[in-house]
This record gives structure tokens, sequence and C-alpha cells, in this order.
């Protein structure tokens, strides 16, 4: 299975912003939305997240800077890797895993589409494996069967 198939029986749609707006943007944004997390674009291609706590580090730092000029491409962390929509579940799985990276920015032809996160691949992985154990266990009763006689 692609990840596009995973994204197309998702609801839930995350919300974006442009990497050259502000803190006070994004953080706007993030009230008016009720979204914890938002995925900051270059273009349509995902840089990277930008998390409520995020923002409040911003205002914690020693060296804290002012949200209304602080930009969010400057803060967004890099930790949702951009995947393309056509690649299987099991291969980003084993790709995330390897890096270490929570988050799959997911894109078709160079624009965003959706976000994947780990835990969900891995749900979709046991599930998968769940079933293809449950065929076997089908195939070697009826092996057994055939082989009586």
């Amino acid at each position: 299975m692609k990840l596009k198939d995973l994204l197309a029986g998702k609801p839930r749609a995350w919300h974006t912003i442009a990497h050259d707006l502000t803190v006070r943007d994004a953080a706007r944004l993030m009230i008016r939305e009720n979204a914890p997390a938002l995925v900051v674009l270059k273009g349509e291609e995902p840089v990277g997240l930008l998390t409520v706590g995020d923002i409040l580090r911003l205002f914690v730092t020693p060296d804290s800077q002012s949200p209304g000029n602080t930009r969010v491409g400057d803060m967004a962390a890099g930790d949702c890797a951009a995947a393309e929509a056509h690649e299987e579940i099991v291969d980003r799985l084993a790709t995330m895993l390897r890096t270490d990276t929570e988050w799959a920015c997911v894109v078709e032809g160079g624009r965003f589409i959706g976000v994947l996160g780990l835990k969900e691949l891995m749900r979709y992985q046991i599930d998968a494996l769940g079933a293809e154990v449950e065929t076997l266990r089908d195939y070697a009763s009826c092996l057994q069967e055939a082989m009586r006689d």
C-alpha cells in the first residue's frame, strides 16, 4: 500500500502556513483553527513543522525574539521529512525508524498533500502483518486437510 492510499482514508486535514509569515501569524492561525501544529510550506513543499511548544520556547529562551519579527521558517523544526505519495508504507516506515523521524510530510508532484505519523504507519503495518498471518494459517490448515485426504 502506498502513502497516498493511507492518506485517502484520513479525515483530518493539516493546517499549513507559509515560511515567510511571522510566528504571531502562526499563533493566530493555531488559535483560530485549534491546531496544535502547522506544516510550514515554502511554495508548495513542506520544510518543517511548527508546534505550540516551539512558540512557547520562543518566549522563555534567554535570547527571546519578538513573535511579530520572527519568521515561521526560522523556527520550523525539520522533523517532518518529505515523502513521495507513491512510496510504499513499509519503505517509509523503515526510513523513519532508521532516521529517527516521527512525521512524514507527504508530497505529490512537489505539492503537500498530508502528514502521516510514525505510530500511524506502525499501526497499519502491524494490522497488515496480522492479516498476513491469518492468511498463512488458513493456507497451512488447507494443506493439512489435503495431506489427510
